[in-house]
Order: structure tokens, then sequence, then C-alpha cells
């Protein structure tokens, strides 16, 4: 499978919603926005099936969350987009984002499997102009590893997805705040200490609970998604988002969508208080002081949207998003968001 996408545009996220002294915490009211905009080789991968189906390969490049934690962008917001890891770790990628890896995956049965992968980190693909290249430098390993429940539960055959998992990074990662005595290195003066590895998990359950007209394909879904990153490296340590997902609520709009989610993503508190810190050494308490550095402690967002499809291959999706503290920072007005999504997929 081949995939190139090309992006281009500005994010309003950046240019009106959130303060641009302080560091983007990997969330944007327009997902499609993510990682820049250039052209890049999103898929470059072969996939086989061997064993009955049982044993299934992918081999090339590929974003990371297509396989692992995958959980779609129904959404608009990308704080409800895939992986919940590509946001807090730095060294996992979700579309459009490729890295060269290797993906295994068991069939137990068709409702068990368990799969492991691994992917090469190279940091130059996610910069601009580098998403055509190839051969560029490995950095480090990432490694996966994933459970996943697939039930149809009930008479009708109600469909779920429940996932567990957790990844392990063998590149060297600075910490958040100490240095190798255990002060904080902002104040000592001290390098940042080295941290070999850094690892996270993430659980995933979403559960179609009911039909409309007696169609398992109409019908609302609930969903609970969270991921927790180590303490030492980690900028984020964790995020949770739940909601849910109808389709077919209304008879003669049996294809259509409502949605509706909620997440929080919460910053490490060691880096948290390595922004204070940060201010206390300028000197400066006043937001508006140039020298200021904004502190980060965690953005919540919340997304509504109806998709109607007018045909099958076309998708309208106006939505309504709301931002508390965005960009993690409470000095920042929160934030209203008229949102229209529009897909056609031939």
């Amino acid at each position: 499978k081949i995939t190139i996408t090309s992006r281009y545009g500005k994010d309003i996220t950046v240019d009106r919603i959130t303060d641009p002294r302080a560091r983007s915490i990997g969330s944007s009211v327009q997902e499609i926005y993510g990682f820049g905009q250039t052209w890049r080789f999103t898929h470059l991968f072969y996939r086989q099936q061997f064993l009955d189906k049982k044993l299934d390969v992918k081999i090339g490049r590929m974003p990371m969350g297509d396989d692992v934690d995958a959980f779609g962008c129904s959404f608009v917001n990308l704080a409800f987009c895939g992986a919940l890891a590509a946001r807090a770790t730095g060294i996992w990628f979700n579309w459009p984002i490729s890295q060269y890896g290797l993906r295994l995956r068991w069939n137990f049965s068709p409702e068990w499997y368990a799969q492991s992968a691994v992917f090469a980190f190279q940091p130059k693909h996610v910069e601009h102009g580098n998403g055509l290249k190839f051969g560029e430098s490995r950095k480090s390993n990432v490694y996966l590893n994933e459970i996943g429940y697939l039930p149809k539960l009930g008479e009708q055959k109600l469909p779920g997805t429940y996932l567990l998992g957790a990844y392990y990074s063998s590149g060297m990662a600075r910490d958040q705040l100490y240095d190798d005595n255990g002060d904080p290195a902002i104040l000592s003066g001290e390098p940042l200490r080295v941290h070999s590895g850094r690892h996270g998990a993430w659980l995933m359950l979403k559960q179609q609970v009911a039909t409309h007209g007696g169609s398992v394909k109409r019908g609302p879904s609930l969903f609970l998604h969270l991921s927790g990153n180590d303490q030492d490296t980690a900028r984020m340590d964790y995020q949770i988002q739940a909601g849910f997902t109808d389709v077919g609520l209304f008879d003669a709009r049996p294809q259509d969508e409502i949605g509706f989610a909620v997440s929080k993503m919460h910053l490490n508190s060691r880096y948290t208080r390595r922004q204070e810190l940060q201010n206390e050494l300028r000197g400066v308490s006043d937001y508006d002081d140039p020298l200021y550095q904004p502190v980060q402690t965690a953005e919540y967002a919340a997304e509504l949207f109806y998709g109607y499809k007018p045909s099958p291959w076309l998708l309208l999706q106006p939505g309504l998003q709301y931002l508390h503290q965005p960009g993690g920072t409470d000095e920042v007005d929160d934030a209203t968001v008229l949102s229209l999504k529009i897909s056609a997929t031939f």
C-alpha cells in the first residue's frame, strides 16, 4: 500500500487560541493540520497473512497508530483522534507521519488477538520537507505490545473493541525537572538527568450498546480511552477521554452520525514546576510581562458534531468545540469553536 499526503493551510489553534509563548502540548481544534504542511509518505508497506489468516504481518513505512491503539478520527479536535501516546511522548507518531517498522499480529480467534511491533525512531521524517525522503538515520527503537478483545455481545451481536497495551523506547530521554543529584536543574545550573528509555501504557474501551430498527449498523456506542506515561521523562503524564457516537438515530437518516466527547490532557507536575521556577528566577509574576513563561497544567476539551451524509460518498459534518485552559494555561481565555468537516470518498 502506498499513500502520499499533502497538507496546506494554517492552524487557528496557534494563530488565535493559545499563547505563542507556551510550548504546544499536541492539541489542535483542526486534527487535519497535525505535523505541519508538507508532502509525506504516509504508507509505504507490504502486508501478508499466513496460517489461515491467524498470522498477520506488516512491514515498511507506516504510522504507529494505524494498528496499535487505533482509535480513528471521527471528531475534528485532535484530542479525540488516534493513539493518545502520540501527543505525549515525542517518539510516537500518528497519521500522516510514517516510520519504518514491523508489526506482527496473531489472531487467536475472531474475538481475541495479540500483536507486537517495533519502529525505528527517525525524527528527521517529522521535519518539514523530509516526508518523501528515505534512509534517515535511526535514533532508537520503539517497542509496542497490545492485547485486543473484539466481542459481539448479546442476541443482537453488538460489536465492541477492548484494547490494553504498553510501549517502551530504547532511546535516552531527559528528566522533566531534576539533575543527577536530584535537584531542580534550572536552579542548580546542571544538565537535566538523562534516563535510559521511556515507557507508557493505554486502555481503550468501546462498545455498541443498542441498535436502531434492529440493524447492528445503526445504534449508539460508548467509549473510554486513556493513556499514562512515565513521570520522569514525559511532558504529558496522562490523557483521558470519554464520549459516545450514535449512527442512524433518525430512521430517515440511517447513515448520519452524532458524536460527543470530553477530554483532559494533563501536563507532568515536574514540567509545570520547571516553568514556575523559571518565572521565579526571572523575577516575573505578571502574565503580560514578555519574559513571563505561561505555566501549563491541563487542557480540557469538549466536542459535539452531527455528520450528515447526503450520499454514501459525501460527509458534511458541522461541529461545536469548547476549550478550557487552551494549551494547558489557565491565564488564556476559554475558546468556543465552530467547525465544518467535508469529506468525499470515491
